[in-house]
């Protein structure tokens, strides 16, 4: 399974934009991520319906229009709780990793998320450890059935 948080957006430099969309700096950094995930097989993408997710997905998709991916655009952990607590997003991410591990065996799963706290979250239940997970970044965890190897964690290598 192959985790990234969407580039740079608008919001995150402080523009009021209602989309949400990516800067001119996303953009770039979605080209580099984009590239850096070019060389991965991929057969499945969850992506988050953030317009943000969306664009940094499309750069993605960009680099392999040879290959037939299937792509959900969802909000894959469903909507979130006002004032939900770490616990409940904690129970929200292992059922949704336990669904994604069953439909998906023996397939490589992209995941394009909105929140830095979700990505965060995902590699808590995987790994136990508390990462702080940057934008834009690239994490990498080998999931068979109940063995979980962390391969790569908050990489941003490709953003230099």
């Amino acid at each position: 399974m192959i985790l990234v948080t969407h580039a740079q957006s608008n919001r995150d430099i402080g523009l009021m934009d209602k989309s949400e969309s990516l800067s001119e700096i996303g953009c770039i950094e979605a080209r580099q991520l984009a590239f850096a995930l070019k060389p991965l097989k991929i057969d499945h993408v969850y992506c988050s319906t953030a317009e943000r997710c969306e664009q940094t997905m499309d750069a993605f998709l960009g680099e392999k229009p040879e290959e037939n991916i299937s792509v959900v655009f969802s909000r894959f952990l469903g909507p979130k709780t006002t004032k939900e607590s770490l616990v409940k997003l904690e129970g929200r991410v292992k059922v949704f990793l336990d669904e994604l591990t069953y439909d998906h065996k023996e397939e490589e799963v992209l995941l394009v998320v909105t929140h830095r706290l979700v990505a965060a979250m995902i590699n808590f239940v995987l790994t136990a450890e508390h990462v702080p997970i940057e934008q834009a970044s690239i994490s990498i965890f080998e999931i068979d059935g109940e063995s979980k190897k962390l391969i790569k964690i908050n990489d941003t290598e490709h953003l230099k």
